[in-house]
This record gives C-alpha cells, structure tokens and sequence, in this order.
C-alpha cells in the first residue's frame, strides 16, 4: 500500500480543525472526569468486582494518531473510561435492538425510508 504522507496529514489538520469533533482545551479534564467516574461508580450497588472493573485506574488522555485506519474500532481503546464504556455498551445493546426506533445501520435505514 502506497500512502501520500502530505495527504495524510491534510486530512488529519481538516479532521482536527474544520469538522466539528474536536476543540483546544485550557485545561485537561482528564482527572475531573476520572474523578466523577469513581465516585458514580462507587455510589452504585455493583458487587465489588465489577466496580473495581469499572473504574478507571488511569489518568492519561487519549491520544489522536494519524496513521490511516487498518480497522475500525468502536470505541476508543486506552481512553479512562474504556471499560465502563465497554460494559454500559454491551448492556444496553439487546435492548436497543428490541426498540422500534433501532436502526442497524445504513443499508437497513434504506429500507425503511423506502
């Protein structure tokens, strides 16, 4: 695979600047968030094991590469809130399918427009 390194980094500039997904901090929220997690965690009635699964032993921020997508990942993978994010998904995924409004994804939604 042959890849333009002044494309790739055009379009890492438009991603970060014009698209809307991102915007310049002053401060890293990194340890306020992690902090409200724990405590959100730590007031619910989970057995311990799944709290201390769930709560984020990490305050490093996640991190933007601009190396060209092999693969798609859902969710951003290192980020504090990984495993709670990992678990509230596939907790809430059988019952979002089971709704009227679920749409599975594009190909699907075209049909039902139709």
């Amino acid at each position: 695979m042959v890849m333009n390194r002044e494309e790739d980094i055009k379009k890492m500039k438009y991603h970060l600047y014009n698209s809307g997904s991102y915007k310049m901090l002053e401060k890293n929220p990194i340890s306020k968030i992690t902090r409200l997690v724990k405590k959100a965690i730590k007031e619910t009635n989970l057995d311990d094991k799944l709290k201390k699964c769930l709560t984020p032993n990490s305050e490093i921020s996640p991190r933007i590469y601009g190396a060209p997508k092999i693969i798609k990942i859902n969710v951003p993978f290192g980020a504090p809130t990984y495993e709670l994010v990992k678990y509230v998904t596939s907790t809430l995924s059988p019952i979002v399918v089971k709704t009227n409004s679920f749409i599975k994804d594009s190909s699907q939604y075209v049909e039902f427009i139709k």
